[in-house]
């Protein structure tokens, strides 16, 4: 007789083998593409991420903006611009919108670091505004336009990706830029 342990990995094996499979051919990821074209994904952050954890929408221009606080640090009404903040920029390939694994890293990140933690919403491939020039200049724009001093900047997979690029064109053009990137 199989153990309960053993079909538990059966079907976990099973189950990531036939996640992955929508990266398996060109054709596959064409039509994973277009799925989300036709039906995106929320953005919204989770109801809850935790009792110490405030979440706050400040778009900046046309994209949506969330800033994630610890609520031991979290800023009063007109105290953004004492308040240090993180510019966090989710992966997912460029084509998948932030996740909740993605807002629980963030609220982990504030509550150890203190600083807020402003998530842009940038656009997805296939979307005429996708590109990586016109995601960088909107990271720009959201950086000197937001009212906290922005200290660091970081990201996973396609975020991290768009961090060093906004990294480099700061470095390049002799833009002030955070001390500190962190990429993953």
């Amino acid at each position: 007789m199989v153990s309960l342990t053993a079909r538990l990995v059966r079907f976990y094996m099973v189950w990531i083998r036939r996640s992955k499979t929508q990266f398996l051919t060109a054709r596959n990821m064409r039509e994973h593409i277009q799925a989300r074209y036709i039906r995106p994904q929320s953005f919204s952050p989770p109801e809850n991420l935790g009792p110490s954890i405030s979440v706050e929408r400040v778009d900046v221009n046309d994209w949506p903006l969330y800033r994630i606080s610890s609520s031991p640090f979290s800023p009063k009404a007109g105290d953004e611009a004492n308040r240090p903040a993180m510019l966090y920029c989710h992966g997912g390939g460029w084509v998948n919108e932030i996740v909740t694994p993605h807002y629980k890293l963030v609220a982990q990140i504030a509550r150890d670091t203190g600083l807020d933690v402003l998530v842009p919403i940038y656009p997805l491939v296939p979307r005429p505004a996708a590109t990586a020039v016109q995601v960088v200049v909107g990271l720009y724009e959201i950086m000197t336009q937001t009212k906290q001093p922005i200290v660091s900047i970081g990201g996973d997979s396609a975020g991290g990706n768009l961090a060093m690029s906004r990294s480099i064109s700061c470095a390049s053009n002799r833009i002030s830029h955070p001390g500190s990137d962190h990429l993953f």
